[in-house]
């Protein structure tokens, strides 16, 4: 018998795009409620530096060897996204 084994880690993939959508979902609302103060962009700020952490908790979990794997590219998609979405919270 045949035995397949899927070694895309769709996983991580999924996971990274997950931790992305989550802090901007709470970034968003932090610049709801407070919009055009500095709490809304201290705490933007903060959950921007608290995504990348789990993203970079992430990478070490699954244990990611390389960037051009599908995890190593998800996790870094959305750690651009995380960097570019941190913008607003820096430059108002």
């Amino acid at each position: 018998m045949s035995r397949f084994d899927n070694c895309i880690d769709w996983f991580a993939a999924v996971a990274a795009l997950a931790i992305w959508t989550a802090q901007f979902m709470a970034k968003w609302a932090a610049s709801v409620i407070f919009p055009d103060a500095a709490p809304g962009r201290i705490i933007g700020l903060l959950l921007s530096l608290a995504g990348l952490a789990a993203l970079v908790w992430l990478w070490r979990w699954r244990r990611v060897r390389s960037l051009w794997t599908t995890a190593g590219l998800a996790i870094a998609i959305a750690a651009l996204a995380t960097a570019f979405d941190t913008l607003p919270a820096l430059f108002g």
